[in-house]
């Protein structure tokens, strides 16, 4: 299913990580493109190895 392609969306973490972790997965599973960014980059790096696209990749700095 290809619900987010080409769409934008912005959820932020503040409130509760494990729903923002969710929601990235599902914008992904769905064919949205979601640039993330995380206080924790322990917290980015588990979400980046979860992510369902072989093409995902921690950011290079």
């Amino acid at each position: 299913m290809n619900r987010y392609e080409g769409r934008r969306a912005r959820r932020s973490p503040a409130a509760d990580p494990a729903s923002a972790r969710a929601t990235v997965l599902r914008l992904l599973e769905e064919g949205g493109t979601v640039v993330a960014a995380d206080v924790s980059e322990a917290g980015l790096q588990d979400t980046v190895q979860r992510a369902p696209l072989p093409s995902a990749s921690p950011p290079s700095w």
